[in-house]
């Protein structure tokens, strides 16, 4: 009996120690993730501001400038490379004058958007799921994605999604949600139209299953624009 107890707090013990290591290992690869993403800041010499700040500022970064916003709530840096910009056709058609639509997702309003993007991998440097390729050029993101009060939920649309290719789930990363409150999102009516255009620096934690499951922060380009 007291060599099955010496066994069994032996047992015990290894697994307490491993359950330590699992976790000190997390930590240790969080602490990587942060020195990746604070390294790529310092690369291309970024200059970072506060979500108040950039509120100050009507929603904008100076891409010149290498100007990134912390969201404090996602963690996620993201600069704001066109918010979207759309015009209203009839009064461009009729007086020749430029009037800017306020385009952003309304509380309750559902939309299909499609995006184009290129997903990086900040440790490596490779890029790691895109649809900017040959492959599939001619197949944008499609997602559906709804604004219940202040929050953002949605899915990627089965058949039409090649992150849903890559990485086996319909569920849309958080970090990719981030930036709707800040956008203009439609389909272009005049010439002078551009559609909303962004980069995000994701951590893992908003990240895609890969990403969330091995700690890998990530750079992504994006762009949104409404679908039928």
């Amino acid at each position: 009996m007291n060599k099955l107890k010496t066994i069994l707090f032996a047992l015990v013990a290894i697994a307490t120690i491993t359950s330590c290591n699992d976790y000190e290992t997390y930590a240790e690869k969080k602490e990587a993730e942060r020195d990746a993403i604070s390294a790529y800041l310092k690369k291309i010499g970024a200059k970072t501001m506060t979500e108040d700040e950039f509120k100050a500022r009507g929603c904008v970064t100076d891409t010149a400038k290498q100007e990134w916003v912390l969201l404090a709530k996602s963690s996620v840096y993201m600069q704001v490379i066109n918010k979207g910009t759309f015009y209203d056709q009839k009064i461009l058609e009729t007086e020749g004058r430029k009037v800017e639509l306020d385009r952003k997702m309304q509380p309750g309003q559902s939309r299909t958007i499609l995006c184009r993007y290129k997903e990086t991998n900040l440790f490596t440097n490779n890029v790691t799921s895109t649809n900017y390729d040959f492959a599939s050029i001619a197949i944008p993101e499609m997602m559906t994605v709804t604004r219940s009060s202040d929050t953002y939920t949605g899915s990627f649309v089965s058949g039409h999604s090649n992150m849903y290719a890559t990485y086996g789930t319909l569920s849309i990363p958080t970090g990719w949600l981030v930036p709707l409150p800040y956008l203009n999102i439609s389909r272009c009516g005049t010439e002078y139209d551009e559609i909303a255009q962004v980069k995000l620096i994701v951590p893992h934690s908003q990240g895609q299953a890969s990403a969330s499951q091995g700690v890998i922060p990530c750079l992504y380009e994006i762009s949104y624009q409404e679908g039928k």
